[in-house]
């Protein structure tokens, strides 16, 4: 049986069963949480993330690893700027070259802010 969508695709192809199939094995792993909603979007989320590439576990690994990395910010913003990942010098299209932030402190915010 297929069932044709919006956009002219195929419900019941080989890529829809296999993905219903990967959330079938997540719901059904000992870790998923029983009780909170919130907490089994993000689990199922965080599980579907890779789009079968990796497994769900590592999936989850790399989510958990992207997720704690740090962000940098810039602290002092002129034609040359301070980043907290410790560079020091001339900006490159007002953003850091070394870790290629352009997010700006709150303190700097609060006073370009006031400034303008």
């Amino acid at each position: 049986m297929t069932i044709l969508k919006k956009d002219g695709g195929m419900i019941g192809g080989l890529k829809d069963l296999d993905f219903s199939r990967h959330v079938f094995e997540i719901v059904r792993d000992p870790k998923f949480p029983k009780v909170r909603t919130k907490s089994q979007i993000h689990f199922l989320a965080d599980s579907l993330g890779a789009g079968g590439v990796v497994k769900a576990r590592r999936s989850r690994e790399i989510c958990a690893i992207e997720r704690a990395k740090v962000q940098h910010v810039i602290v002092r913003r002129e034609f040359y700027i301070a980043c907290t990942c410790g560079y020091s010098g001339p900006a490159l299209n007002g953003g850091c070259p070394k870790c290629g932030t352009s997010e700006l402190s709150e303190e700097l915010k609060l006073r370009e802010d006031y400034e303008s």
